[in-house]
């Protein structure tokens, strides 16, 4: 039973291509923000962009690697600029305290 679980095809999970038109980030933006930004550059509902990069169906949290694919950005670029994609950062309360007043609006 073993062996054919491994001959069968493994399928990419995750973006494998970027977006049309990429956004840059921000210094100090929340990642709603730039995911609802880029969302936007691509005629896509924000909602679904962060369905479709978050690792689980309850979790709407980007994985920083699929978010870096489809933006066309570098992790260490997005990490250091957004708000809320690195582990240290995911607490809400920490995002609106350094969240820039135009992320905020």
């Amino acid at each position: 039973m073993r062996a054919e679980a491994s001959s069968r095809p493994v399928w990419p999970i995750g973006p494998t291509a970027p977006l049309p038109r990429t956004v840059t980030p921000f210094r100090a933006e929340t990642v709603q923000s730039y995911l609802d930004r880029l969302a936007h550059a691509n005629h896509l509902e924000p909602r679904q962009l962060r369905r479709y990069l978050a690792d689980g169906p309850a979790i709407c949290r980007p994985r920083p690697d699929w978010l870096a694919t489809v933006s066309s950005q570098p992790v260490a670029s997005l990490q250091a600029r957004l708000i809320g994609l690195a582990n240290r950062d995911r607490d809400p309360t920490r995002q609106r305290r350094h969240a820039r007043p135009a992320c905020r609006l």
